[in-house]
């Protein structure tokens, strides 16, 4: 089963490149959010190893377009376990970071690792709410964030899900919550919901994370078919 290994974040109210250290383990797939204040223009990640390139999955405005936080996914499964930095480069910016998540487990990578995401935008306040397109599968795992304008982010996260990060800065006065969920439990319908409303205003992500494996094609009589998915 897939599950959340580890997780590492570099988050404050410093301009510029971020980066954050962490040991990969044979297999893993690295889930990056970013978030910045003063501008909304798409960073660029990359990190350090081979394969070391990202796919950006979402992202979302919040402060009337102000701010914005995105999500990414990399391109390749580590082969080997070593220590990798991630650097994250916005442009303009009056602060931010990223939160890396070392996922375990998975045998897809790049967006094919992604079988659906969904997002909340520019809200003033509420609960956090996200909306699938498609019922979600138990089986699967699932990262949420929550990017709003109070320092250390007061939102509970969704019943059952563990807080990876909780984290902020004051100048201008920022939050970010990242969240994730690999019981096989928690999750069902198409909605996922915070345990508690945003203390100022906010934007929201859910990511699905399709666990299923990836089957070799079948010989049959000398013919190759593809298996369906576990």
């Amino acid at each position: 089963m897939a599950s959340v290994r580890t997780n590492g974040v570099t988050f404050n109210t410093t301009a510029g490149a971020k980066t954050v250290v962490l040991t990969s383990a044979i297999g893993d797939l690295w889930i990056v959010i970013g978030a910045e204040t003063g501008v909304t223009t798409t960073p660029t990640l990359t990190d350090d190893q081979t394969g070391g390139t990202y796919t950006l999955i979402t992202s979302a405005l919040k402060n009337t377009s102000a701010d914005k936080q995105f999500a990414w996914v990399r391109n390749n499964l580590f082969t080997s376990a070593v220590s990798t930095t991630v650097t994250y480069t916005p442009s303009g910016d009056t602060g931010g970071g990223l939160c890396v998540i070392a996922v375990a487990g998975m045998s897809r990578y790049g967006l094919d690792a992604i079988r659906q995401n969904a997002k909340q935008e520019n809200q003033a306040s509420g609960t956090p709410t996200c909306t699938f397109t498609f019922n979600a599968l138990p089986a699967n795992l699932y990262i949420g964030s929550v990017h709003d304008a109070t320092n250390g982010n007061s939102v509970a996260q969704p019943s059952g899900w563990a807080e990876l990060q909780d984290t902020g800065y004051n100048s201008p006065t920022t939050g970010l919550e990242v969240t994730s969920e690999d019981s096989d439990q928690a999750v069902s319908g198409t909605t996922i919901t915070w345990g508690g409303a945003a203390a100022s205003a906010f934007s929201a992500m859910a990511l699905e994370l399709d666990t299923s494996r990836i089957l070799a094609p079948l010989l049959v009589h000398g013919q190759q078919y593809m298996r369906s998915r576990a």
